[in-house]
């Protein structure tokens, strides 16, 4: 499973010590992974470089002005949860495990 993966908008390198690190649009990510049958869990441990306590804390607080941002807030802590293709070449959220209000994505694995 350790690779780059990648979409139009997400990258993802997992490693094989089980972290891994990316970019969502133009925002940089870092944390965890662990397979679970066949299921990919990505499970964040910094945003921005900041942890996630901290960033899950100011868009909390932002939300009290900009509502739109509480979601946001309660999904940045949750694990998300991508199903591996049977041919191990691509993943897709996994929409029945993963509890993200995020759309559904499918990364391809970079030869």
């Amino acid at each position: 499973m350790p690779g780059t993966w990648t979409s139009a908008s997400v990258t993802v390198t997992a490693k094989a010590d089980k972290t891994f690190s990316g970019t969502m649009g133009p925002i940089a990510v870092a944390g965890k992974w662990k397979m679970d049958g066949d299921d990919v869990v990505f499970t964040p441990d910094t945003v921005g470089g900041q942890p996630i306590a901290t960033v899950k804390a100011q868009l909390e607080t932002m939300a009290a002005k900009m509502p739109q941002l509480k979601t946001q807030a309660d999904d940045l802590d949750k694990p998300n949860v991508m199903k591996l293709s049977d041919d191990g070449k691509s993943m897709t959220t996994d929409k029945a495990k993963d509890t993200n209000s995020g759309p559904s994505t499918t990364l391809t694995k970079k030869e």
